[in-house]
């Protein structure tokens, strides 16, 4: 059987700066996994400052370029293949980019096509707007796989050395490979070219005599950036809630304009108006027989992988250091993770139901002074940052079963008891990104085999007509694995809380704040530069006026 595609996520809080692409990706290169990963997510918080996310359009070319260079630098001299960016999605300075391998030279295909992508966004600030939020992408994917075992040297292929169970995940020790290759940053081409293309030829690395199916799975990935500080947990607990609620993917969603990328001004060509990114909306078709709804982030099928990760801004305590706490205590790190609020919370199942995280082995990312790597003593040192996966295929849920959480005005439920499954997310490496310090935050990436996939029966034809796939004909019951080697049924988790029915009216209202906020902020840059013209122009009839007035005394 093929191994399943492999993704590398990142979290980074930016600390509202614009990133210098050398240390970052200096820093970001021996994280890579040894071989290509199929996507590159990039949960992104505090992107660019508070004021100008609001904007129409937003200044974000000058803080999200730099880290999309510092990327391809990586990437260019680890595998000699390139990433561009395929879709990116924001709310306020929140964002979410993914990005997808450009073709190999000498090859008319990508490893993966992405065939649909739905947005969702959800405000946790004053009036819900975005100062902090979540935003969620839903993509499906369209995958090429061998009937035989791919070789090491594939582009799919991932051999796992030296791996070790934990308790609670993998700790991998695997190298890095490097190339000296060349590459080159330009815009993806049209997913429906490369259907039709997937569909007459097969990667040269399968090679000859191999059968090869087409694969289909879903991603669902979360960039989210709570409420801050050690005595805020139960606000953040709230949010995650309103996160389940309120963060909606809509065949009819028209509040969520996508973002894609035009690499051209990159390459100097155009003039300095040529904004990185430009307003669309593709519209959505639907992906199966299922009946059109709103959708919440909880996986719906056992083909479906699913990532929350972000600045969660759990702590390590529930009061600020005092003045008198020694940096000995900084220091021990294990009595700091023995209060560490989100593993109580995962642990006991008090929040983030049906989400799992794996083994935690590297320091605290956070607070550290810019530019160096001391910490700041006003705050414990905790990790903000983290990264979770919905444990839908690892463990599926089974009936219903009242929360042992505290209720709240709403209505809770959980996953109930859990029963063993196969076929889930492999977790390969997890672990914190050394030698980057210009943030108070550190990097968080890890890389992950994502779940199971759906074969498309030869009978439908997806590849011939790409933008209205066709409905699924395929015998097997919606829920039951796809894995041959397991005869087990799927049971979908059920969210512990229930879609709000005004989440669209909120998010509007929300939407209508940031207009109104982003117009303020406009008009006050505007003001800011009429009042110096006018200072310029007092001051300058004061010097020179009185200057000619003293010469004619």
């Amino acid at each position: 059987m093929p191994r399943a595609p492999l993704l590398y996520l990142l979290t980074f809080n930016c600390a509202h700066r614009p990133h210098q692409p050398g240390p970052l990706s200096t820093a970001l290169s021996p994280t890579l996994p040894p071989t290509p990963p199929t996507l590159i997510i990039l949960a992104l918080q505090e992107l660019l400052p508070i004021t100008y996310s609001f904007l129409s359009p937003p200044p974000i070319t000058p803080y999200l370029a730099p880290i999309l260079a510092a990327v391809a630098t990586a990437t260019k001299e680890s595998y000699g293949v390139g990433y561009i960016l395929h879709t990116f999605h924001h709310v306020g300075p929140t964002g979410l980019a993914v990005l997808i391998q450009e073709k190999r030279p000498g090859s008319e295909q990508r490893a993966v096509v992405i065939q649909d992508v739905k947005r969702a966004a959800v405000g946790f600030g004053p009036l819900r707007i975005g100062s902090k939020g979540a935003v969620a992408l839903k993509l499906e994917l369209l995958f090429q796989e061998s009937s035989r075992p791919v070789s090491s040297g594939s582009r799919m292929g991932l051999e796992r050395q030296g791996s070790t169970r934990s308790a609670r995940g993998i700790r991998p020790g695997l190298e890095r490979a490097g190339s000296s290759s060349a590459w080159s940053l330009r815009s993806a081409a049209s997913d429906d070219e490369d259907l039709e293309e997937r569909r007459r030829s097969v990667s040269p690395g399968f090679g000859a005599g191999r059968t090869v199916k087409t694969v289909k799975r879903t991603l669902i990935v979360v960039s989210a950036h709570l409420a801050p500080d050690e005595f805020r947990a139960e606000k953040r607990d709230l949010q995650w809630e309103w996160m389940v609620r309120q963060l909606i993917f809509s065949d009819d969603n028209d509040l969520e304009d996508g973002v894609s990328y035009n690499p051209e001004n990159l390459n100097g060509d155009d003039d300095d108006h040529q904004p990185l990114l430009s307003a669309t909306n593709p519209p959505s078709s639907a992906s199966d027989s299922r009946p059109l709804s709103d959708e919440q982030i909880y996986p719906l099928t056992p083909t479906t992988t699913a990532f929350l990760l972000g600045d969660l801004n759990y702590r390590t305590s529930a009061t600020r250091p005092a003045s008198s706490t020694t940096s000995t205590t900084f220091n021990d790190i294990q009595a700091l993770w023995t209060s560490d609020q989100l593993s109580t919370r995962l642990s006991t199942n008090t929040a983030f139901q049906g989400l799992a995280e794996a083994e935690i082995t590297f320091r605290p990312s956070y607070k550290y002074e810019l530019h160096n790597e001391r910490l700041v003593g006003n705050r414990w040192p905790s990790w903000t940052d983290r990264i979770l996966y919905f444990d839908n295929n690892a463990t599926a849920a089974s009936t219903p079963a009242e929360s042992s959480a505290p209720k709240t005005t709403t209505t809770q439920r959980n996953g109930g008891t859990r029963k063993p499954a196969t076929g889930g997310v492999k977790v390969r490496k997890y672990g914190l990104v050394e030698g980057y310090n210009g943030s108070d935050h550190r990097p968080v990436y890890m890389w992950a085999e994502m779940a199971r996939g759906e074969e498309i029966p030869a009978t439908e034809t997806p590849f011939s007509t790409p933008s209205s796939p066709a409905p699924s004909t395929s015998i097997i019951p919606p829920w039951t694995s796809i894995s041959r080697d397991t005869e087990d049924t799927w049971t979908p988790p059920i969210p512990p809380f229930e879609i709000d029915p005004k989440w669209r009216e909120r998010r509007l209202r929300a939407k209508r704040w940031e207009v109104i906020i982003g117009g303020v902020v406009a008009a006050a840059m505007s003001w800011v530069v009429w009042g110096v013209v006018v200072v310029g122009v007092l001051a300058g009839w004061w010097v020179w006026g009185r200057g000619g007035e003293a010469g004619y005394a």
